[in-house]
């Protein structure tokens, strides 16, 4: 969980965690979403920074020294034969984590068809195939 960003060699890790999986063994990949992040930096204004600092979550210096997209995760995951699959969605929907405001609401009821239906994000669950 929010691992390989900050990893010198996320590959070799990687190659080690999937080497002790059985076929069909499972592994969660979640890392910061880069979508984006290019044109954001390209723009950025650094009057009030700090209020809008999450945006930089990606390319926190420092911290993260690697950046990955949806489908750079997935191609990632994919040199080691993992294949991105989602849960059901009645499991994935079954343990909300926050329902204190509407926002965080309508975020609990889309985030699991965006990770588990559609297979998007950087949050995911990969299958050693």
């Amino acid at each position: 969980e929010q691992v390989i960003e900050h990893l010198a060699d996320p590959a070799a890790v990687t190659a080690l965690l999937v080497a002790h999986l059985k076929p069909g063994g499972i592994i969660k990949l979640s890392v910061p979403d880069s979508q984006g992040i290019v044109g954001l930096l390209s723009r950025w204004d650094w009057q009030g920074a700090y209020n809008r600092r999450e945006q930089l979550m990606p390319v926190q210096p420092l911290e993260h020294i690697n950046c990955f997209t949806s489908q750079s995760l997935d191609r990632f995951a994919s040199r080691f034969g993992l294949r991105r699959f989602g849960l059901p969605l009645g499991l994935a929907c079954a343990y909300p984590a926050d329902w204190d405001s509407p926002k965080s609401v309508v975020k609990g009821l889309l985030r699991p068809i965006k990770r588990h239906l559609l297979k998007r994000g950087c949050h995911a669950y990969y299958q050693l195939v």
